[in-house]
Formats: C-alpha cells, structure tokens, sequence
C-alpha cells in the first residue's frame, strides 16, 4: 500500500485514505481484480456534460428522504449516464469501461469513506454528497469521477438494498445493479425539460467554452510531447505517481499525466510539466529541447531523470536514448 504526500490533515479523509487504499490490498482475494477502464471519453463535452448531470441527480437523490423523489432523480440519473454510452473510443463500451473503474476506484472509496463514517459516527451519506458537488471543479474526469459516482451508488444501494456486496463479481456495474434490485431504469424522459432541474444550460454553456479551450490545449502538447524534439523513455513494468484529477487524453497516441512520476528499470522519471504515456504503457514522452546533466542526472524542461546504475543517456542521431551501459563520466 502506498500512500503520497502530503497526507490530508483531517482525520476522516485521513482514515477514508487509508481504508480506500486498504481496499485495494484484498480486492484480488474478493474476486475483484483491478482493472482500468478505457475512460477517455469522460474528457470529450459530450461525456462531461452527462456525467455533470448525472452527478447532481445522484447528489440530489442521495440528499432527499422522500423515496418517490429519489428514484425520480435516480431515474434522471441513469438517463444522462445512458445518454453517454455512446461517447465512448469506435469499438468500446464507454459504460463498461466506466463500470470497471467503479468496481476498481469506485468500490474502494466507497469503502473508505463508509468505514471513516462509520467510525467517527457521522454521516457518510452527506459526505458524499459534498463530494459530488465538489467533483464538478475537477480538471479531469477520466480517471477521477469513480472516486464520486462509486460511493454515491454504494450508498443508494445501502439504502434500497442492504446485503447488496454479496453478488459483486468481477463484471458487476454498480448502477446496473442498483437499477436491477430496486426495479428502475433510465426512464424514457424529455431531457431538455428534465435536465432543466440540474441547470443543463449552464453546463452545456461550460462544457462548451471548455472545449474549446480544449483544442487549443491539445494542439500546443501535440507539439511539445509528439514533435522531433521529443524525448520518449520505453517501459517495461513502470511502477506511476499521479494525480487522477489532471489527466488529458490526446486521442489514440495516449494520456498526458500532470504531473508524473514514473519508476522503472532505468531509473526514476519525475515531470512536473507533464509526460505522455502511450495507451500500452510501453513508453513515456516528456518535452525536447533545452536538456542538461551528466552520468545518472539529468534535468529536462519540467523534468528530471535519475538513472540506477549500468543505464546510460545519451544524444544519438535518432535523439535522446537510454542504453544499458555505464554512463559517460562528466568533463571537468
């Protein structure tokens, strides 16, 4: 288990921490091996959007005591998550590829934050709730959303379905299973007036504008991170530090991690500007151009390379290579 720095200093999100990390030391045991799920295209407008919608009809579902209502709003929500089903890479099923990450992150929050309430005798259910509202500022929903939508139908499921964990299974979605056991589904309804009850206009007008943003973002790490002055590291079993809130998917050649950390056999690669790594795994791209050190230290724009001994980095006419043999000795 691994936890990184700095640790939060209130002593729920603390314990809620360590028990989502401790989650992860037993899921394999449980029958639920980890699996990332393909969710680039929770960063397209059309995946933001619906999951922006879906977040607040699940928040608003969580927060009412009146049953009737809340299944209207969980109705709502599993609309606008239907409605993104179709957002998803040619080939895919964007739904499944979200459930995995719920059953990975998702279920492990969940589990973090239900012991953490449990033991502090609070109130897990508006725990979440805030953490629905506050998941809306986050930079990036790819990897980050199952740590709000996980807990919220965990929690709709403790409420309409107690004993629910015992038929996981490593292909279990949890709103389909919420929706399977309480009989509900995404009702057949007028989204442009339903979506109106969770200010779909001003979402789709942020959405919008973001997107946009979006393109120029894209095009500008396109050139520092595909380019010829690109300096690419292969990989074989990279052990990554990220922030899940702050990936960028740059299509089919991969996701920019901002910032990452990225340890390997070579050595230890840290780019606080960013690298691309491609969506094998098999290779990480950081930014070219002014690059500076000798034998094992290395410092590049917004990163620095720290090599294990036996590995060399060197300028060859094809660009910047790691090689495994002793490193060039500094010119004094």
């Amino acid at each position: 288990m691994t936890l990184l720095l700095p640790l939060p200093t209130d002593s729920s999100a603390l314990a809620a921490l360590y028990w989502h990390e401790q989650w992860h030391c037993i899921q394999t045991g449980l029958g639920l091996p980890a699996s990332e799920g393909n969710t680039a295209h929770l960063d397209s407008e059309a995946g933001r959007t619906w999951l922006r919608l879906e977040m607040r009809a699940l928040a608003r579902a969580l927060a009412t005591r009146d049953d009737a209502q809340a299944r209207k709003h969980l109705a709502a929500a599993l609309r606008f998550r239907a409605l993104r089903g179709g957002a998803g890479a040619p080939g895919t099923d964007a739904l499944a590829e979200e459930a995995k990450l719920e059953r990975n992150e998702g279920l492990a929050e969940y589990t973090g934050r239900s012991v953490a309430a449990a033991a502090a005798q609070a109130d897990g259910v508006a725990a979440v709730v805030d953490a629905l509202a506050k998941a809306e500022s986050s930079e990036s929903f790819v990897r980050s959303a199952a740590y709000a939508t996980g807990p919220a139908y965990g929690m709709l499921l403790d409420r309409w379905s107690p004993g629910w964990r015992s038929a996981l299974s490593a292909g279990t979605s949890l709103p389909a299973l919420l929706a399977d056991r309480i009989r509900i589904g995404p009702a057949n309804i007028d989204v442009a007036h339903v979506g109106q009850r969770y200010g779909m206009d001003q979402v789709r007008a942020e959405e919008r504008a973001r997107a946009e943003e979006r393109e120029r973002r894209s095009a500008a790490l396109r050139v520092r991170l595909l380019g010829e002055d690109a300096v690419r590291f292969p990989l074989k079993q990279p052990a990554l530090s990220f922030d899940p809130r702050s990936l960028f998917p740059l299509d089919s050649v991969g996701t920019v991690y901002t910032p990452v950390t990225v340890r390997d056999e070579w050595g230890e690669l840290t780019a606080d500007s960013g690298g691309l790594l491609s969506p094998d795994w098999s290779q990480i791209s950081v930014g070219g151009g002014a690059i500076q050190g000798c034998n094992a230290s290395w410092t590049g724009p917004g990163w620095k390379l720290e090599l294990e001994p036996g590995w060399r980095f060197s300028r060859l006419p094809s660009g910047w290579q790691l090689t495994k043999e002793d490193p060039l000795q500094c010119s004094k």
